[in-house]
């Protein structure tokens, strides 16, 4: 082949390749996820990963695109440099490591969000040390660091053999006439044109040309990671109502009778309703459990007759529980933020973490409880500045804030922090003291035992019965 049109060769290997990578890694999906569709016919995981193919055809074209323009440019003038083609061999490298990349996050970003990557694999860049710490403390992620570290090492490999055998190979290099040039490279862009559209289409693919069926599973398989990662990128804009509109539909939706008047400022919450009692209100101490990551399937309330929380068990038997529960996120700030301050998180915002929640007041649980006299404190096991849990609940009527600073320095810790423990036996010694003040206390404690990865305290008295360990935790 004339050297003129090696880098014609040198491209369309590199398009096959990430091709072959993202369709691989696709096709791992749907084999590690394969049992939850059951009822998924065959011909529809077919379609699926066809389809996969178009999203994979356009991300190639785009990451192609670049090199291809600057190949043509050098071809018409003549131009041929050492630094260029050791250039374009450093930009496949870094396309090849952002692919793996994406490609290996994606899986177990999957099995942890039921969603494929998206920039809320960023939310804890701010925390890095615990975010590295989660991901190189979970033996189930080691599979995937290895194949990226392989894959990225015989990448490497493979690009520097093409830039010696194609880009600096022996081939015959002749001078070829304008019209050859012109035709070459009107071939090459058609070619990537076609492939940015995905395929020879009547308009460009998008996300939602994936959602083909009623199961979930189906409709996000066909995506690929860098364009779904991307495109979440892309701000999300909420349509809100009227203010006085939305008002009068909460009002309507509580059944508000008593009169508001929108104009007078001072007229406080207009959907506050005041409750009033005929006997003398009880003050008991309250203390809130959130548990990270709980299910009833993991209690005697599911349908699988197997249930790890005895103590649990037992107390629904004698007190109020719920067999209907709605969330407003999947995520730890979701379920603080909705639990202590009966509001739904807003798409694209960290509730605990952005420009309004630093200026803003919320009520809610500590709020009110304050305000009829109580104390109120907040136990987690990590950092206060995880998830600026500190800030935000400090700011937020919790007039005490425990976290692992305040822990012994030999306590055990696992991934976020001291284990459950820990952190129940220096709340218990907490509590009791502040029983003691004639006053009383609300109190959250925040559990960590149920958050991946999933791993027993060695220090524990406990001896599971279970070689599983999530239900060993």
């Amino acid at each position: 082949m004339k050297k003129s049109f090696s880098w014609i060769l040198y491209l369309f290997i590199l398009f096959i390749v990430l091709l072959s990578l993202f369709s691989a890694f696709r096709y791992i999906l749907f084999r590690l996820n394969i049992d939850a569709g059951a009822s998924i016919s065959a011909e529809q995981y077919h379609r699926a990963l066809w389809l996969g193919v178009s999203y994979d055809l356009m991300v190639v074209s785009y990451l192609i695109a670049p090199p291809a323009l600057v190949f043509i440019f050098s071809m018409f003038f003549n131009y041929r440099s050492l630094w260029l083609k050791r250039a374009i061999t450093l930009y496949f490298s870094i396309v090849l490591f952002i692919v793996l990349l994406s490609c290996c996050a994606d899986i177990p970003f999957y099995e942890y969000c039921s969603s494929r990557l998206s920039t809320a694999i960023l939310m804890w860049t701010d925390t890095p040390g615990t975010m590295m710490k989660f991901v190189f403390e979970n033996p189930t992620y080691y599979p995937f660091l290895l194949a990226l570290f392989i894959l990225l090492v015989l990448g490497v490999i493979v690009l520097l053999f093409l830039q010696k055998k194609i880009m600096y190979g022996s081939g015959k290099e002749e001078k070829n006439n304008l019209l050859i040039k012109i035709g070459s490279a009107t071939m090459v862009l058609l070619i990537l044109l076609v492939g940015i559209r995905g395929g020879w289409r009547v308009r460009p693919i998008g996300i939602k040309d994936a959602f083909v069926s009623n199961h979930p599973f189906i409709n996000l398989l066909p995506l690929n990671p860098l364009h779904s990662f991307f495109d979440s990128m892309e701000k999300i804009n909420l349509d809100y109502l009227e203010e006085e509109v939305a008002i009068n539909n909460a009002r309507r939706f509580l059944n508000i009778k008593e009169p508001y008047d929108f104009k007078d400022k001072e007229a406080g919450s207009p959907i506050a309703r005041r409750i009033t009692f005929a006997d003398s209100s009880i003050k008991p101490n309250i203390v809130l459990v959130l548990m990270e990551s709980m299910s009833a399937e993991m209690t005697a309330l599911s349908s699988r007759k197997k249930s790890f929380t005895p103590a649990l068990d037992s107390l629904a038997k004698n007190s109020i529980s719920f067999s209907d529960f709605y969330t407003c996120g999947i995520h730890t700030c979701n379920g603080i933020y909705g639990t202590l301050y009966s509001l739904p998180s807003v798409p694209g915002e960290h509730p605990l973490s952005n420009i309004y929640a630093v200026n803003e007041k919320f009520t809610g649980l500590p709020f009110v409880l304050k305000q009829n006299g109580y104390s109120t404190s907040f136990f987690c096991t990590h950092f206060e500045e995880f998830d600026n849990m500190g800030f935000f609940l400090r700011n937020n009527s919790f007039e005490n804030f425990f976290s692992r600073k305040d822990y012994p320095n030999d306590a055990e810790e696992v991934s976020f922090g001291v284990t459950d423990e820990a952190l129940y036996d220096f709340a218990f010694h907490k509590l009791s003291d502040l029983s003691k003040l004639n006053k009383p206390f609300f109190t959250t404690l925040l559990t960590i035992s149920t958050h991946e990865p999933p791993v027993l305290p060695k220090k524990t008295i406990f001896k599971p019965k279970s070689s599983i360990p999530f239900e060993q935790v």
